[in-house]
Protein backbone atom coordinates (compact mmCIF):
# COMPACT_ATOMS: atom_id res chain seq x y z
CA UNK A 1 0.00 0.00 0.00
CA UNK A 2 1.27 3.65 -1.07
CA UNK A 3 -1.32 5.76 1.41
CA UNK A 4 -1.69 9.51 0.67
CA UNK A 5 -3.29 11.89 2.98
CA UNK A 6 -4.39 14.84 2.34
CA UNK A 7 -4.91 17.67 5.29
CA UNK A 8 -8.03 19.78 4.66
CA UNK A 9 -7.38 23.02 6.51
CA UNK A 10 -8.44 26.35 7.29
CA UNK A 11 -8.13 26.73 10.77
CA UNK A 12 -6.85 25.11 13.60
CA UNK A 13 -3.07 25.67 12.30
CA UNK A 14 -1.69 25.26 16.38
CA UNK A 15 -2.89 21.57 15.85
CA UNK A 16 -1.23 20.66 12.33
CA UNK A 17 2.45 20.14 13.37
CA UNK A 18 1.32 17.38 16.39
CA UNK A 19 -1.55 15.85 13.45
CA UNK A 20 1.24 15.65 10.79
CA UNK A 21 3.66 13.85 12.93
CA UNK A 22 0.87 11.54 14.00
CA UNK A 23 1.00 9.82 10.64
CA UNK A 24 3.79 10.97 8.76
CA UNK A 25 5.31 7.60 9.35
CA UNK A 26 2.52 5.75 7.53
CA UNK A 27 2.10 7.84 4.90
CA UNK A 28 3.53 7.83 1.44
CA UNK A 29 3.03 11.08 0.55
CA UNK A 30 0.84 14.03 2.61
CA UNK A 31 -0.46 16.96 0.69
CA UNK A 32 -2.53 19.85 2.19
CA UNK A 33 -5.49 21.52 0.75
CA UNK A 34 -6.36 24.94 2.55
CA UNK A 35 -7.78 28.23 2.16
CA UNK A 36 -7.69 31.37 3.37
CA UNK A 37 -10.81 32.62 3.47
CA UNK A 38 -13.73 30.86 4.98
CA UNK A 39 -16.96 29.84 2.59
CA UNK A 40 -19.21 32.33 4.57
CA UNK A 41 -16.67 34.96 4.01
CA UNK A 42 -14.36 35.05 6.83
CA UNK A 43 -10.50 35.38 7.17
CA UNK A 44 -8.46 32.82 8.42
CA UNK A 45 -4.97 33.01 10.38
CA UNK A 46 -3.01 34.82 8.43
CA UNK A 47 0.32 33.02 9.28
CA UNK A 48 -1.31 29.93 7.36
CA UNK A 49 1.17 29.68 3.74
CA UNK A 50 4.22 30.73 6.35
CA UNK A 51 3.44 27.92 8.40
CA UNK A 52 2.72 25.27 5.91
CA UNK A 53 5.90 26.38 4.15
CA UNK A 54 7.83 25.99 7.48
CA UNK A 55 6.19 22.43 8.34
CA UNK A 56 6.97 21.69 4.59
CA UNK A 57 10.55 21.93 5.07
CA UNK A 58 11.11 20.07 8.09
CA UNK A 59 9.63 16.76 6.11
CA UNK A 60 5.92 16.88 6.96
CA UNK A 61 4.34 17.62 4.57
CA UNK A 62 4.94 16.63 0.53
CA UNK A 63 3.04 19.35 -1.25
CA UNK A 64 1.32 22.14 -0.44
CA UNK A 65 -1.81 23.88 -2.45
CA UNK A 66 -4.50 26.95 -2.06
CA UNK A 67 -8.30 26.02 -2.67
CA UNK A 68 -10.29 29.26 -3.15
CA UNK A 69 -13.70 29.04 -3.36
CA UNK A 70 -16.30 31.11 -5.10
CA UNK A 71 -19.42 31.63 -3.27
CA UNK A 72 -20.31 29.33 -0.48
CA UNK A 73 -21.71 25.57 -0.25
CA UNK A 74 -21.06 22.13 0.39
CA UNK A 75 -19.90 21.68 -2.94
CA UNK A 76 -16.87 23.44 -2.35
CA UNK A 77 -15.90 21.12 0.61
CA UNK A 78 -15.99 17.76 -1.23
CA UNK A 79 -13.96 19.69 -4.21
CA UNK A 80 -11.51 20.23 -2.12
CA UNK A 81 -11.35 16.51 -0.26
CA UNK A 82 -11.33 15.39 -3.96
CA UNK A 83 -8.33 17.59 -4.99
CA UNK A 84 -6.43 15.70 -2.46
CA UNK A 85 -7.21 12.83 -3.82
CA UNK A 86 -6.18 13.82 -7.34
CA UNK A 87 -2.89 14.75 -5.92
CA UNK A 88 -2.35 11.43 -4.12
CA UNK A 89 -3.34 9.81 -7.48
CA UNK A 90 -0.90 12.09 -9.15
CA UNK A 91 2.02 10.97 -6.96
CA UNK A 92 1.31 7.18 -7.61
CA UNK A 93 -0.60 7.00 -4.54
CA UNK A 94 -3.17 2.60 -4.57
CA UNK A 95 -5.08 4.34 -1.15
CA UNK A 96 -6.14 7.36 0.00
CA UNK A 97 -7.32 9.31 3.56
CA UNK A 98 -8.56 12.74 3.81
CA UNK A 99 -8.28 13.74 6.99
CA UNK A 100 -9.07 17.27 9.32
CA UNK A 101 -6.31 18.69 11.93
CA UNK A 102 -8.18 18.04 14.67
CA UNK A 103 -8.34 13.84 13.88
CA UNK A 104 -5.46 11.65 15.51
CA UNK A 105 -5.29 7.59 15.91
CA UNK A 106 -3.31 5.46 18.14
CA UNK A 107 -0.12 4.28 16.09
CA UNK A 108 -0.17 0.42 16.33
CA UNK A 109 -3.69 0.74 15.47
CA UNK A 110 -3.10 2.52 12.50
CA UNK A 111 -0.61 0.02 11.51
CA UNK A 112 -2.61 -3.10 12.38
CA UNK A 113 -5.51 -1.09 10.63
CA UNK A 114 -3.86 -0.77 7.19
CA UNK A 115 -2.25 -4.53 7.30
CA UNK A 116 -5.62 -5.86 7.88
CA UNK A 117 -6.92 -3.86 5.04
CA UNK A 118 -4.05 -4.81 2.30
CA UNK A 119 -5.14 -8.86 3.64
CA UNK A 120 -8.36 -8.47 3.17
CA UNK A 121 -8.66 -6.50 -0.09
CA UNK A 122 -10.80 -3.61 1.51
CA UNK A 123 -11.83 -0.96 -1.20
CA UNK A 124 -13.71 1.62 1.95
CA UNK A 125 -13.15 1.44 5.35
CA UNK A 126 -14.69 3.60 8.23
CA UNK A 127 -14.07 3.78 12.30
CA UNK A 128 -16.05 5.28 15.51
CA UNK A 129 -14.74 8.70 16.92
CA UNK A 130 -14.03 9.57 20.31
CA UNK A 131 -14.37 13.16 21.21
CA UNK A 132 -12.81 15.39 23.26
CA UNK A 133 -14.23 18.63 24.90
CA UNK A 134 -12.88 21.89 25.77
CA UNK A 135 -9.09 20.65 26.58
CA UNK A 136 -6.99 17.14 24.97
CA UNK A 137 -7.26 15.59 29.09
CA UNK A 138 -10.98 15.95 28.67
CA UNK A 139 -12.10 12.90 27.14
CA UNK A 140 -15.45 12.23 26.53
CA UNK A 141 -17.49 9.26 27.73
CA UNK A 142 -20.47 8.98 25.62
CA UNK A 143 -19.77 8.12 21.88
CA UNK A 144 -21.95 9.26 19.08
CA UNK A 145 -24.20 7.37 16.49
CA UNK A 146 -21.67 8.77 13.77
CA UNK A 147 -18.39 7.73 11.60
CA UNK A 148 -15.39 8.65 10.26
CA UNK A 149 -14.28 7.03 6.56
CA UNK A 150 -10.71 6.23 7.02
CA UNK A 151 -8.97 4.51 4.50
CA UNK A 152 -10.14 4.31 0.67
CA UNK A 153 -8.91 2.65 -2.53
CA UNK A 154 -7.53 5.69 -4.94
CA UNK A 155 -10.38 4.48 -7.14
CA UNK A 156 -12.72 5.90 -4.69
CA UNK A 157 -14.52 8.98 -5.36
CA UNK A 158 -15.98 12.01 -3.19
CA UNK A 159 -19.36 12.50 -4.01
CA UNK A 160 -22.31 14.63 -2.33
CA UNK A 161 -25.24 11.99 -3.46
CA UNK A 162 -25.41 8.23 -2.72
CA UNK A 163 -25.51 5.83 0.07
CA UNK A 164 -22.42 5.12 1.91
CA UNK A 165 -21.92 1.91 4.30
CA UNK A 166 -22.09 4.32 7.22
CA UNK A 167 -23.13 8.04 8.68
CA UNK A 168 -20.54 9.89 8.31
CA UNK A 169 -20.09 13.90 7.21
CA UNK A 170 -21.55 14.07 3.97
CA UNK A 171 -18.33 15.57 2.06
CA UNK A 172 -16.33 12.89 2.87
CA UNK A 173 -18.51 9.85 1.98
CA UNK A 174 -16.88 7.92 -1.63
CA UNK A 175 -18.71 6.02 -4.32
CA UNK A 176 -16.70 3.19 -6.35
CA UNK A 177 -16.06 0.74 -3.90
CA UNK A 178 -17.04 -3.00 -3.79
CA UNK A 179 -15.60 -4.17 -0.45
CA UNK A 180 -16.35 -1.94 2.65
CA UNK A 181 -14.65 -2.65 6.40
CA UNK A 182 -16.17 -0.74 9.60
CA UNK A 183 -13.68 -1.45 11.79
CA UNK A 184 -14.78 -1.98 15.72
CA UNK A 185 -13.72 0.83 18.39
CA UNK A 186 -11.31 -1.61 19.30
CA UNK A 187 -9.44 -2.50 16.09
CA UNK A 188 -9.20 1.36 15.59
CA UNK A 189 -10.93 4.61 16.25
CA UNK A 190 -10.38 7.73 15.49
CA UNK A 191 -9.34 10.77 18.14
CA UNK A 192 -11.67 14.27 17.92
CA UNK A 193 -10.23 17.02 19.50
CA UNK A 194 -12.90 19.52 17.74
CA UNK A 195 -13.17 21.92 20.62
CA UNK A 196 -9.53 22.37 21.11
CA UNK A 197 -7.76 25.17 19.73
CA UNK A 198 -5.96 27.96 20.63
CA UNK A 199 -8.31 30.41 22.33
CA UNK A 200 -11.55 31.91 21.48
CA UNK A 201 -10.61 33.50 18.03
CA UNK A 202 -9.80 30.34 17.26
CA UNK A 203 -12.79 28.64 18.30
CA UNK A 204 -15.11 31.46 16.44
CA UNK A 205 -12.74 30.53 13.38
CA UNK A 206 -13.20 27.38 14.13
CA UNK A 207 -17.00 27.33 14.48
CA UNK A 208 -17.90 29.66 11.78
CA UNK A 209 -16.07 27.47 8.85
CA UNK A 210 -19.33 25.50 9.86
CA UNK A 211 -21.81 27.54 7.90
CA UNK A 212 -21.58 27.62 4.47
CA UNK A 213 -23.29 31.24 4.20
CA UNK A 214 -22.58 34.43 5.98
CA UNK A 215 -26.35 34.45 6.41
CA UNK A 216 -26.57 31.50 8.15
CA UNK A 217 -23.34 32.17 10.40
CA UNK A 218 -24.79 35.69 11.31
CA UNK A 219 -27.54 34.22 12.39
CA UNK A 220 -26.04 31.73 14.76
CA UNK A 221 -23.30 33.79 15.98
CA UNK A 222 -24.49 34.93 19.65
CA UNK A 223 -25.45 31.32 20.27
CA UNK A 224 -22.28 30.24 18.95
CA UNK A 225 -20.65 32.53 21.00
CA UNK A 226 -22.48 30.88 24.15
CA UNK A 227 -21.44 28.10 23.21
CA UNK A 228 -17.79 28.81 22.60
CA UNK A 229 -18.24 30.38 26.54
CA UNK A 230 -19.16 26.61 27.58
CA UNK A 231 -16.20 25.19 26.28
CA UNK A 232 -13.60 27.62 27.72
CA UNK A 233 -15.24 27.99 31.25
CA UNK A 234 -15.63 24.01 31.17
CA UNK A 235 -14.62 22.33 34.56
CA UNK A 236 -15.08 18.27 34.81
CA UNK A 237 -15.20 18.49 38.61
CA UNK A 238 -18.00 21.24 38.27
CA UNK A 239 -20.52 20.82 34.91
CA UNK A 240 -23.07 18.31 35.30
CA UNK A 241 -22.81 17.84 31.34
CA UNK A 242 -21.23 17.12 29.17
CA UNK A 243 -19.59 14.09 31.07
CA UNK A 244 -16.16 13.56 30.96
CA UNK A 245 -13.40 11.36 32.25
CA UNK A 246 -9.52 12.81 32.34
CA UNK A 247 -7.04 11.52 30.32
CA UNK A 248 -3.44 11.92 29.38
CA UNK A 249 -2.83 14.19 26.54
CA UNK A 250 -1.68 11.06 24.26
CA UNK A 251 -0.75 12.57 21.51
CA UNK A 252 1.11 15.93 22.89
CA UNK A 253 -1.60 18.49 21.55
CA UNK A 254 -0.51 21.02 24.09
CA UNK A 255 2.91 21.03 23.00
CA UNK A 256 2.22 21.48 19.60
CA UNK A 257 -0.38 24.30 21.05
CA UNK A 258 3.33 25.74 22.62
CA UNK A 259 4.88 25.45 19.47
CA UNK A 260 2.63 27.15 16.96
CA UNK A 261 2.58 30.37 19.19
CA UNK A 262 6.76 30.41 19.63
CA UNK A 263 6.99 29.51 15.67
CA UNK A 264 4.57 32.69 15.76
CA UNK A 265 6.15 35.14 17.75
CA UNK A 266 9.41 34.53 16.30
CA UNK A 267 8.07 34.92 12.70
CA UNK A 268 6.70 38.22 13.65
CA UNK A 269 10.60 39.10 15.61
CA UNK A 270 11.52 38.45 11.96
CA UNK A 271 9.32 40.60 9.80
Amino acid sequence: MQLGISFNVFDGLELIKSSLENVRPHAHHINVIYQRVSYNGNTGDPHIEEYLNYLKSKGLIDYIQEYQPKGPGLLHEIRKRALGRKVSLENNCTHYMSKDIDEYYDSQQFTNAMEFIIKNDYDSTACNIQNYYSNPRYQLKEQENFFVPFINSINCQHRLYGDYFCIVDPSRKVVNYNKPYHFMPDELIMHHYSTIRLNKNALIQKYGNRYYTKEEFDTEFERIKTEIEDILNYNPALSEKPQCIEVKDFFNIENSIIEYKQWVAEYQARK
